[in-house]
Formats: structure tokens, C-alpha cells, sequence
């Protein structure tokens, strides 16, 4: 009885970290974060026409940007963003930013911008053109996650 209890207490109570990406108030993505914390974010600068990449790191239910890594160096790109900056492999980084984001990051789409979300080892695609994604983190009851509010999500994974 004791350890029957026991169970049903860590399943009401024990909190899991879940990374929700949404739409149109439409779930979209949603995955249990569990011993990866990390993604980050790729598309094509409407401007320049260069690839950016942006890092991103879960701490707790917040967000926060450690790093970027992009083509060239056009206009409105911060010439102090973190604490170095180095070039490798045709890509300017900049590392060690750690601004804090907060729960929620909204990224706005374009026509031609072909946003992508890396996490592990699976590619999301954003490819409804012209509409803001929210992507933030929510702490649920275990329970919440076992009785179906998380769903094993099948990824598109991109060559």
C-alpha cells in the first residue's frame, strides 16, 4: 500500500520539463526535454540570404540565447554581442551572449526564410510562410504527460 502510494504521489507531483512549439494557437511540436536541454533555431536572413543559427538552452521553464552563428556581416547585427567572437568554416560566432529569453520565444516566419528547430537529432520544420511561432517551456505533472497530454511526436527529418 505504502508503495502504491508512493508511485501515485510522484505521478501528481513530480514535474517534467516540455518544450511546446505552436502556431495559429495550434500545438504544432511538443516534446518531453529530458536530459537535453538545448536547440537552437536556423533560417535564411531575408536580407542577406545567408544562413543564421541561433543557440538556445533550457534552464528550467526559461530560455536563454547562448550563441549565434551566421554568414556575413551586414546591418543591424551586433558587433558586442557575448563575450568572443571568432571566425570558423565560413562562419562568424559569437559565444557566450546568455540573454535570457523567458518562457516564450516568438519567431515570425517569411516566404523565404525556411525556419528549422534542431533538437537532438531531429530537424522541425516551420513551414507555414508569413505566421509567428511561439516556442516556450512549461513544467507538468508527470501524470499529465502519461495520460496522453504529451504525445510522442513522429519528427520530419531533413537530409
Amino acid at each position: 500500500m505504502i508503495i502504491i502510494l508512493i508511485l501515485l504521489c510522484i505521478l501528481f507531483f513530480f514535474p517534467v520539463t516540455v518544450l511546446f512549439i505552436q502556431s495559429d494557437n495550434e500545438i504544432s511540436y511538443k516534446f518531453y526535454t529530458h536530459n537535453f536541454n538545448e536547440f537552437s533555431i536556423r533560417w535564411i536572413h531575408s536580407v542577406e540570404l545567408e544562413e543564421w543559427e541561433e543557440f538556445f538552452e533550457i534552464e528550467g521553464t526559461s530560455i536563454m540565447l547562448n550563441s549565434t552563428r551566421f554568414k556575413t556581416f551586414g546591418a543591424g547585427v551586433p558587433s558586442n554581442a557575448g563575450t568572443h567572437s571568432y571566425l570558423k568554416d565560413g562562419w562568424v560566432y559569437m559565444i557566450d551572449i546568455n540573454r535570457q529569453i523567458g518562457d516564450e520565444l516568438v519567431i515570425q516566419t517569411g516566404n523565404e526564410t525556411h525556419h528549422r528547430v534542431y533538437f537532438k537529432d531531429s530537424i522541425l520544420e516551420l513551414n507555414k510562410v508569413d505566421t509567428a511561432y511561439h516556442i516556450k517551456v512549461e513544467q507538468l505533472k508527470l501524470i499529465d504527460m502519461m495520460s496522453g497530454y504529451i504525445k510522442k511526436i513522429d519528427f520530419q527529418i531533413i537530409p
